[in-house]
């Protein structure tokens, strides 16, 4: 429906008034309001209004609730292609609105949980709520018209009511562009307003909580173990690293918020500096890789929108959790968290190391490659040939180390709290006379070798290890092929001995 289809309905709407209808002519007509800027006829539940926003200097204001114009308890505003809300920078009325793209005005009867805008600042000024990321039109470049984008609009008002809204033309009959053709009726609000609501709007101030979401005030996090989280407007950060004194940190999850049973062991990265969202040279900020990468950001619109992915998390204390990003406006969040069981996860890996030493994180599953193996703290495990290195004594500076376990592999249930050996200068394999290098003595006894056939092979031996902060580790080698290992093995994490399994 158009403006120019609208004209049959309203009967009288006096001179320099714009006609709009719907397609039927309603019986009874329904009382007509009118100002110079202004017009509202209602059938049914629906209100159409015609907005003459041709001003380039003035903005036409509109209340829904009314419906009037009127700048005193206005919800909407119009100015030639721009529509804005008394909320955000523009107001404090807290009129927000929320779009679904393609969705149908009829049969819309309820408004949407998330996807709630409000005008914001933009690097090149405001951002209209209407002219955000999805604006309310189609631009033709080549006709240099407007149309409405396919979709509704709901509207939020500044008295809590809840609206939906549908944009029907851009242009009077003569063809007058900055003339807007609207329709708009109340709608439910929404049935549940998903997930917990986080102020962190305020650039200079980080919100901390715990994995439950309860907000706690921290005076100085760096030395503070009893937050999990934090957030400031884009940011965020775990209690880990750079960031706190806690075991904290986080991973992209593979799997869905909803279907999330437990917490993997492995995988979580821990805060570390990184890069203030802008040009090149913005400057550093502690904070979280993982979870600072939650939004895509749109540089034309200057719009932020979550990605919907989920992250796992770890606590200040080793405790679990999954967090989701709902919705975003201007710092004001919707998230979901969630407390999950930990499980420590059997894997296998296999490392090569036929030429060289190769220095791997059991913490993340992952080959690294420190420039001073002596001095770092990234790796845990280095295997070269047949020799094996933990991160501890002579090796590195970690908390590292080993304790050969009696017991089959899968029988371990918890490691030993005490009698780990750490690294220092073992004989190298060959004839008395080689030489020696740094290494762990334990494990250097992983294999059985024959001098007649010469063949290396792993012993039916266990091992428990320490990662280069203390997490425990039970480990068996599987095969041995010319420096090509197999392991099998499993992270407990930062603070547990005990190796629970996945829930059933």
């Amino acid at each position: 429906m158009t403006l120019r289809s609208l004209a049959p309905l309203v009967l009288a709407l006096g001179a320099g008034c714009i006609s709009i209808a719907p397609e039927e002519e309603p019986t009874p007509a329904a009382p007509v309001e009118e100002t110079s800027l202004v017009s509202f006829v209602s059938e049914g539940s629906v209100t159409f209004a015609v907005v003459d926003a041709t001003s380039e200097e003035s903005w036409t204001h509109v209340d829904l609730d009314a419906p009037a114009a009127s700048e005193d308890g206005w919800d909407l505003r119009f100015q030639r292609s721009n529509v804005s809300v008394n909320g955000g920078i523009t107001g404090d009325g807290g009129v927000e609105v929320a779009f679904l793209d393609g969705a149908d005005f009829d049969s819309a009867t309820a408004a949407p949980a998330t996807g709630w805008l409000a005008d914001s600042d933009g690097d090149d000024g405001p951002t209209w709520a209407f002219v955000g990321e999805q604006p309310w039109y189609d631009y033709d470049a080549t006709t240099h018209v407007l149309t409405p984008h396919p979709g509704v609009w709901f509207v939020r008002t500044d008295a809590g009511a809840f609206f939906k809204l549908g944009f029907l033309d851009y242009y009077d009959d003569a063809g007058t562009s900055g003339v807007f053709a609207i329709q708009f009726a109340p709608v439910d609000a929404p049935s549940v307003e998903e997930g917990l609501a986080l102020d962190a709007s305020d650039p200079d101030v980080w919100v901390h909580l715990t994995l439950d979401g309860t907000v706690v005030d921290v005076d100085d996090a760096a030395s503070d173990s009893s937050w999990d989280l934090a957030v400031q407007r884009t940011g965020w950060k775990t209690n880990s690293g750079v960031s706190g004194p806690g075991v904290g940190g986080a991973m992209l999850s593979d799997t869905p918020f909803e279907e999330l049973v437990f917490a993997g062991t492995v995988g979580f990265a821990m805060d570390a500096m990184l890069p203030v969202p802008g040009p090149p040279g913005s400057g550093e900020f502690p904070g979280s890789e993982p979870l600072n990468a939650w939004y895509d950001y749109d540089s034309t619109t200057h719009v932020v929108s979550p990605k919907g992915v989920t992250h796992l998390v770890r606590g200040a204390d080793g405790d679990y959790g999954a967090l989701r990003i709902l919705s975003w406006n201007d710092g004001q969040y919707r998230v979901e968290l969630a407390l999950l069981p930990r499980a420590a996860e059997v894997r296998e890996s296999t490392l090569s190391a036929s030429e060289d030493w190769v220095y791997w994180s059991l913490r993340l599953d992952a080959e690294v490659s420190p420039d001073d193996p002596a001095t770092d703290t990234t790796w845990d495990l280095a295997v070269n040939r047949t020799q094996v290195r933990t991160n501890s004594g002579t090796s590195g500076p970690g908390l590292g180390g080993a304790v050969l376990i009696e017991q089959d592999f899968d029988a371990i249930a918890a490691v030993p709290e005490t009698g780990y050996e750490a690294d220092a200068m073992q004989p190298l394999p060959g004839p008395p006379g080689s030489g020696e290098e740094s290494g762990n003595g334990v494990l250097g006894g992983w294999y059985d070798y024959d001098p007649i056939t010469h063949v290396v092979s792993p012993g039916d031996r266990s091992y428990g290890l320490l990662d280069a902060e203390g997490g425990a580790v039970k480990l068996r080698v599987l095969t041995w092929d010319d420096g090509v290992w197999t392991v099998r093995w499993s992270h407990a994490g930062p603070v547990d001995l005990d190796f629970p399994s996945k829930p059933e």
